[in-house]
This record gives structure tokens, C-alpha cells and sequence, in this order.
């Protein structure tokens, strides 16, 4: 690629040379004193090198401007021995090449022109510039010659005028027929891309036609009549006839274009001037003739060019007529067209195939009266005023057919303005009933598509408020705990419920106790029996509708107008609960259209939801099922001896820091044997539950009531003194006396307890310690007769304790 590049350059640079070498020749050629015919220094007829150096740059590059400002002293010197360091060498060569290089600039860049002269507006801009152009060449011309004293000041103006009407001549008369009919060949022996313009320069004059008689006798006529004219000019020296220059250039130029005179005026300037030689035409005669051929080439030219643009114009016309009439009548559209009195008056086979009607029918009546609906005749009548006051209407509307099938269609109206005024209406209907069809039928399945998305994310958010409650309920300790987090979920589940409860197995199993609540207020009772619920009885969940909708549950008092959804919590095949949510009808059913719906969904929510609630629940229960048989007594229910010394080393701990007691109480049933022997072990079991429960009662919430092993209890008393813990244990030993023990219908006689107490720091200093001297004191109690209570000996008078014991606190 980068060789072909190569090539190509060098190609485009040796042509560049030859035009370069053909310039300077032919440049050499029409400086000849015999071509330009000088009759006196600063004279000429005409000076066709200036058409030519205008010509190359503008048709070329205004660079070639460069090699005028070479060629011209070199020339002046071959020619005419002017000294190439002299005024008229050098600054004779500046002008012509300044001057006519800017105008090149301008008619190529700033004021564009098409080079092929074919519009009144380029040929004006070429003239006007040209003649100022030229203006400037000669006037660096004659004072180059002052300059250099060839000339006298009074010789000035009428050199100036001479020479320049010698080098305008050239300019109008050589440089169109140059730019016209030879640079296009140039440019593309160059490989200068052509402009669009330019490809269109021929289409200024009629096309080619096949041979016709008339058309050749006109050439030749025209090409008779340029010689003619100029013979009877210059033969018999009539001056006052000089018009007649003017009448075949004018008749070409109206016949053929500016192509055609161009070439026209060319041939009339090289026969003038070879005329002036043949005829021996006097030199008072020639600034004449020389104005007449500059006014002929510029008349010619101008001429021409309109004329160029008229024929343009007219067959631009004729196309767009042509296209026009190819447009309607194979438009798969249908195109009607109307006067202003509403009759057509022209339609194409598309219009009469969508309604069906003959030309014929068309052309009987008006046409609004043969497809306008009478509904929609007075919208007819407006938009036919509003199009032919100017308006382009653009609107869905509807139409009949002949056979009366009403049609929908799309119709654009536009006015028909010629010289500014309306003429008619063109109508262009498009059936669109398929198309309003298919847009129905998509914009069905946009909403059931928008319903499904919607549904879809209302599902996302249910599942996401499922996993979250899920997820809370599974880091839940306490069965409180798991209550408290489904009634703030249950507000985010179910927004539609005004209300909501959630029901729970007593400890009975024979009562359903309200374990959260949410919302306003529910009319569900606070507690009720399991058959009075539908939801329950049946497993399933159940609606209950107020007023007048199926079987209503019993556990509703006073019921609004609403409807209520009992949903069984179940687990396994246990049923721990019920779900129940409440939905005010009424306003709320009014602005929700899709309320039924809506009811649906939330009952399969609800399903859900009391299904995850009901597992976990049910591992809620199990794992404080399995807690409490790890720490409690299962007969009692009191602490079991674990729970006694991990609560007795904590609050060792907890008294020793805050400077406080604690005391310890050890409690034995005296002759606990007896009730066995003497009533079985049912009847001891039920004595040790009456007596777990009197302890329980007696002593405080915070204090640790335990079994410590067979008929032996422990309690521990926080921050209490060993004469408090004394106190309370001579109340407890005569409560116990006083309470009358049944089982199975039979009294079981009176307890009595032996007591024993030692507090820390009084009498231990670590658990271990304080243990033992409270089971020296209980010990105490029952080898001196029992049915008393023993203090602990101080620790001056006690064995001291093992080492490391301490360390414990």
C-alpha cells in the first residue's frame, strides 16, 4: 500500500510538470506580438495570456499563481528583451500573478462559484472580480512602464485604458471557454477529484437529441452569420454597425446556452483580430472594436448563462413533474387530490382500491360525501379549512368504503400553494386497522406483562419479608422474644390487614392466649377455646366475612364490617396456634379493584408465614424443654444442684465486689422416709411438690430456690446477712408446720424442716467453703433434735479452707 502510495505521487508530480511545460509554451505562444497584435507600447487587441493564467488558477490552485510570477519576466525577455531586474520585469510580473491569485481565492473559497459558469449568480461574482482583478494588472502594469520611463505621464490613461481593455477581454472572452471546455480534461489527467458541480455542468443545456433537419440548418446558420458579421464590420469599416458582433453571439446564447457561446465568443474575438490584419483596419478603429468585443463576450456570457439556468430549471421541472406523477401513481399509498370546491382531481389505483369506487363515482359527487361517516363530517369539514388556510393535518381518523365497511385510517392533509396562494388539497390515507389491532392486542399483553412484573415483585418482597422474619424468629432465645418479632414483621406482610393477632396454646392445651398483637385494635377476644375457631377445627384457612359471608368464628365479638382470616399454625401434626388477620372492607375495597386478588394472595402469604412461625416455634419449645431439664428438677421444677453452684460461685463473686453478704440456707425434710414407707412414693413425690411450691412462694424472685438431692433443698439469698437468712428460715420452718399435706383423698401428716445457714464472708470465703459449713449447720440441726435452725460457727472458729479455694471469687 505504502509503494502504491509511492507511485502515485510521483505520477501526480510528473503530470504536474507537464502542465507546468504546456503552461510556459502556450503562455510563450499568446505573448507573440503577432497573436496579441501591438499597434503601440501598451497597446493590444486583446491579451488572451490572462484568460489563460486566470483560468489555470482558478480551474487549478491559486499556487499556479507562482509560476505566472516565473513565466512572465522569462517571457517579457524572450519577447520583447525587457531586462528581467527591471520595472517592468519584475514588477510587470507581480501584478498578474498577485491580483489574478487572490481572485482565484475568492471564487474558490469565500464567494464559491461552480467553475462551469452555469448560474447568473457565478457569473456575476466571476465578472465583477475579474474586472477588478484586471483593473489591478493593468495598473501595475503601466506604472511599471512609467517606472522605467517607456512611457510619459500623459500617455497614461490612454495606455491604462488599451491595456486593460486588451486584458479584460482575455479575461471574459478566453477564460470561460478554457474553464468550460478544457479544465475538466486537465483535472482529470491530474486526478483531481470533480465537484459535484461540476459532473453537473452539462445538464445547463439540452440534452442530446437524435438528428433533426431544423436543429443542423441552425448550426450552420450561426456558424455562417460569425463570419458575416465580422466581414461587413471590417470590410467596409463600419463602425456605426458594430452591433452586428452582437446578434449571433445573442442568438447562440438563447439557443444553446452558455456551453454553446463561450465557444461562440472565442471564435468571434480570433476572427476579429485575424480580420484586423487581413483588412488593414485603421488604429482610430480599433478601441472600438475592442469595447465591442469586451461588451460581446461579457452580453454572451451573462446571456448565457441564463439561459443555462432556465433550461436547468425547466428540465429540474420536468424531472420532478415526471417523478411526481410516478410517485402517485405507484404509491402504495392512497393519494387523492382536490380542487377547492371539494371535487377531484386526480386519484391514483391505490385510493380506488381501498374504498372501492370507480373514477367514475368519484368524479359524480364530491368526495367527502363518498367516504366521510356523517359522524365525522363536521371534523371533515374543519380540518379541509384548516389544510387550505395553509395547516398540515396529521390525525387518526375514520373512513367508508363503497360497500359501507368503516375503516380506520391515517390521514395527512396537506395545502397545494402555488404563487403563494391555495389551490387544492392532496389527501394520503394509510389503513391502519391492522395496526390498531395489533396495538390493542400489544397493549394487552403490556399490562398482563406489567401485572405479571408487578406480581412478580410483590412475590420478591413477600419472600424477602419471609426470609427476614425467618431469619429473626432463628435468632430468637425465648418464645417472647419470637412473639414480639412476628407482630413488627406482620405489620410489613400484610399492609392491607388493619389488624392481626397471633394465638397460641396455653399451657393447658385447652386455651389459645393472644401472644402478639399489631394494628388497631382487634374484635378477637384476648383468650378463647380452640373449638370456637374455624381456622383451628378445620386445619385450614379459614374466611370469615361480616356481614353475611359464610360461617363466622366465635371468637369474634361485635365484628365490623370486615372480613377475617384464621390461619392454623401447624407443625408436624400439631396445631400450636392460629394466625388471625382482620381487612376492612368497604372505602378500602372501593380503591382497590383488585381487592379479591389481593385477599388471595394474602391468604397464601399467610399460609406461608404461620407455617415458618409454627416450626419455629416448635424449636423454640423444644430447646427450652431441653434448657429447663438441664437446670431444673423434673419433678419440682425447682433449680436443680447444677444451677445451685453455678449461681452461688456468680453471686460470691457479684458480693464480693460491691462489699455485700450472701447467704446460704440448706433445708431437709425430717422423716422424709416415713411418707414413703408409710404412703408410697406417689404421696412423697406429692409432698415434695407441695413443699418446692411453699418455697417458692416464701422466698423472693431473686433468690435461687433449688433441689439439691433427694428430700434436701438449697436457697441462696443475695445480699442478705446471716440473722436476715436466720429470720426468714424460722418463718419458712413455721409455715411449713402449719401446711396439711393431701393425696388421694388422705392426709399425710405434718413436716417439719431442719435448717441449716452460713453466709459470706461471715463463715466462708469460697463457694466450696460455704457450702460445707452450711452442711455442717443443717447437720447440726438434725443431730440436735431437728425441727430447728443452725447458724454456721465463724470463721476464727472453722478449719481453714484448702488452698486455691479463694481464687475461685
Amino acid at each position: 500500500m505504502g509503494q502504491a502510495l509511492i507511485l502515485t505521487t510521483k505520477s501526480r508530480i510528473f503530470r504536474t510538470g507537464i502542465i507546468c511545460a504546456c503552461f510556459f509554451a502556450i503562455y510563450l505562444l499568446l505573448n507573440r506580438p503577432e497573436v496579441i497584435f501591438i499597434t503601440d507600447l501598451g497597446f493590444t487587441a486583446w491579451y488572451p495570456a490572462a484568460g489563460l493564467s486566470v483560468a489555470t488558477m482558478l480551474g487549478l490552485s491559486p499556487w499556479y499563481g507562482v509560476l505566472l510570477l516565473v513565466t512572465d519576466p522569462i517571457v517579457g525577455r524572450l519577447m520583447y528583451g525587457v531586462p528581467l531586474l527591471s520595472w517592468p520585469g519584475f514588477l510587470g510580473s507581480c501584478g498578474p500573478a498577485s491580483f489574478y491569485a487572490l481572485s482565484a481565492y475568492l471564487l474558490r473559497g469565500p464567494w464559491k462559484i461552480d467553475v462551469s459558469l452555469r448560474r447568473r449568480q457565478d457569473v456575476m461574482r466571476y465578472f465583477a472580480v475579474c474586472v477588478v482583478a484586471a483593473a489591478g494588472s493593468t495598473s501595475v502594469g503601466v506604472i511599471s512602464l512609467l517606472l522605467s520611463h517607456d512611457l510619459s505621464i500623459g500617455q497614461y490613461w490612454r495606455s491604462w485604458i488599451s491595456w486593460y481593455d486588451g486584458e479584460i477581454i482575455g479575461v471574459v472572452g478566453i477564460a470561460p471557454f478554457l474553464l468550460i471546455h478544457v479544465l475538466p480534461s486537465i483535472r482529470r489527467f491530474l486526478g483531481i477529484a470533480q465537484g459535484s458541480e461540476e459532473t453537473e455542468a452539462k445538464r445547463g443545456t439540452p440534452r442530446e437529441k437524435p438528428f433533426v433537419m431544423t436543429r443542423t440548418l441552425e448550426f450552420l446558420a450561426q456558424m455562417f452569420s460569425i463570419p458575416a458579421a465580422q466581414f461587413v464590420v471590417l470590410r467596409f469599416e463600419a463602425g456605426h454597425m458594430l452591433f452586428l458582433l452582437f446578434l449571433p453571439i445573442l442568438w447562440i446564447a438563447m439557443r444553446q446556452g452558455v456551453r454553446r457561446v463561450v465557444t461562440g465568443n472565442v471564435a468571434l474575438i480570433m476572427g476579429m483580430v485575424a480580420g484586423i490584419r487581413i483588412f488593414s483596419i485603421p488604429q482610430s478603429s480599433l478601441f472600438s472594436i475592442s469595447l465591442s468585443l469586451l461588451f460581446m463576450s461579457a452580453a454572451g456570457l451573462i446571456v448565457g448563462a441564463m439561459v443555462s439556468e432556465e433550461f436547468r430549471q425547466a428540465r429540474d421541472l420536468r424531472n420532478q413533474t415526471v417523478y411526481l406523477n410516478s410517485l402517485v401513481e405507484n404509491n402504495p399509498l392512497p393519494i387523492v387530490f382536490l380542487e377547492l370546491d371539494r371535487k377531484m382531481r386526480m386519484c391514483n389505483e391505490a385510493f380506488l382500491r381501498m374504498y372501492q369506487f370507480t373514477r367514475e363515482d368519484l368524479t359524480a359527487t364530491t368526495v367527502d360525501k363518498l367516504i366521510w361517516p356523517p359522524e365525522f363530517a363536521e371534523q371533515g369539514d374543519k380540518m379541509f379549512a384548516d389544510v387550505v388556510n395553509g395547516q398540515t393535518v396529521h390525525v387518526p381518523t375514520r373512513r367508508r368504503r363503497k360497500d359501507g365497511e368503516i375503516l380506520d385510517v391515517e390521514l395527512i392533509a396537506v395545502p397545494l400553494i402555488v404563487d403563494s396562494r391555495p389551490r387544492g388539497v392532496c389527501w394520503i390515507y394509510s389503513d391502519i386497522s391492522g395496526q390498531l389491532r395489533a396495538a390493542q392486542e400489544a397493549h394487552r399483553h403490556a399490562e398482563e406483562l406489567a401485572e405479571m412484573v408487578q406480581e412478580l415483585k410483590i412475590h420478591n418482597t413477600e419472600m424477602g419479608l419471609l426470609s427476614e422474619l425467618n431469619s429473626l424468629l432463628q435468632c430468637c432465645a425465648t418464645s417472647q422474644e419470637a412473639y414480639t418479632a412476628v407482630g413488627q414483621s406482620a405489620k410489613k406482610l400484610f399492609p392491607a390487614a388493619t389488624s392481626g393477632a397471633l394465638y397460641v396454646l396455653g399451657a393447658d392445651k385447652k386455651t389459645l392466649e393472644k401472644a402478639a398483637e399489631w394494628g388497631a385494635a382487634t374484635v378477637s377476644d384476648p383468650a378463647f377455646e380452640p373449638s370456637l375457631c374455624w381456622g383451628f377445627r378445620r386445619g385450614q384457612a379459614h374466611w370469615s366475612d361480616h356481614p353475611g359471608g359464610g360461617v363466622v368464628c366465635g371468637h369474634l365479638k361485635d365484628p365490623v364490617e370486615a372480613s377475617y382470616l384464621c390461619v392454623p399454625m401447624i407443625s408436624g401434626n400439631k396445631t400450636a396456634g392460629v394466625l388471625h388477620l382482620q381487612i376492612d372492607r368497604g372505602e378500602r375495597e372501593r380503591e382497590m379493584p383488585g381487592f379479591e386478588s389481593m385477599m388471595q394472595g394474602m391468604e397464601r402469604l399467610a399460609v406461608t408465614a404461620s407455617g415458618q412461625i409454627a416450626l419455629a416455634m416448635a424449636s423454640l419449645r423444644l430447646k427450652e424443654e431441653l434448657q429447663s431439664l438441664s437446670i431444673r428438677d423434673p419433678l419440682t421444677g425447682l433449680f436443680n444442684r447444677r444451677v445451685l453452684e453455678e449461681s452461688l460461685q456468680r453471686e460470691i463473686k457479684r458480693a464480693h465486689r460491691k462489699g455485700q453478704h450472701v447467704s446460704l440456707v440448706f433445708i431437709d425434710l425430717d422423716h422424709f422416709k416415713q411418707f414413703n414407707d408409710t404412703f408410697g412414693h406417689a404421696a412423697g413425690d406429692e409432698v415434695l411438690i407441695r413443699m418446692a411450691h411453699l418455697f417458692q412462694s416464701y422466698y423472693r424472685s431473686e433468690d435461687v430456690v433449688c433441689r439439691f438431692g433427694g428430700e434436701e433443698f438449697a436457697v441462696i439469698l443475695p445480699e442478705a446477712q446471716p440473722g436476715d437468712a436466720v429470720a426468714r428460715a424460722e418463718g419458712l420452718r413455721e409455715e411449713a408446720g402449719k401446711l396439711v399435706i393431701r393425696h388421694e383423698g388422705r392426709e399425710l401428716g405434718r413436716v417439719t424442716l431442719s435448717i441449716g445457714i452460713a453466709a459470706f464472708p461471715d463463715h466462708a470465703a469460697a463457694p466450696e467453703e460455704l457450702l460445707r459449713a452450711a452442711d455442717e449447720s443443717l447437720y447440726r440441726s438434725k443431730t440436735t433434735g431437728r425441727n430447728r435452725v443452725s447458724l454456721a460457727e465463724s470463721m476464727a472458729n472453722a478449719s481453714p479452707a484448702p488452698s486455691g479455694v479463694k481464687q475461685l471469687i
